[in-house]
């Protein structure tokens, strides 16, 4: 995996393949990213020749990014050869959730 920064346009909302929350409140993560920033960057994977990025992990922090009106944001991004949902990644979620 290697931090960069992307595009929050990049990002495919609608893809859910790793995505955990039920309901997505996300006014708590707001306030707290616009009061002292994002401190754990969300984990997102680029799929080859894909151009949007599928989250892994950060659902919530990547709406209130969206929210708060920022552009572009630091991930953790984790690069696959095909769209196959990764075991690995889904335990990465898993465990940080």
């Amino acid at each position: 995996m290697k931090k960069e920064s992307i595009s929050l346009k990049s990002i495919d909302l609608s893809d859910r393949t790793y995505v955990f929350t039920f309901e997505p409140i996300i006014s708590q993560m707001v306030r707290s990213v616009k009061e002292i920033g994002l401190i754990n960057p969300p984990i997102l994977e680029q799929i080859s020749e894909q151009p949007a990025y599928r989250i892994v992990s950060g659902f919530k922090r990547i709406l209130a990014l969206k929210h708060l009106q920022k552009e572009t944001a630091e991930a953790y991004i984790f690069k696959s050869a095909d769209k196959k949902p990764s075991l690995e990644l889904f335990l990465m979620n898993f465990y940080e959730n």
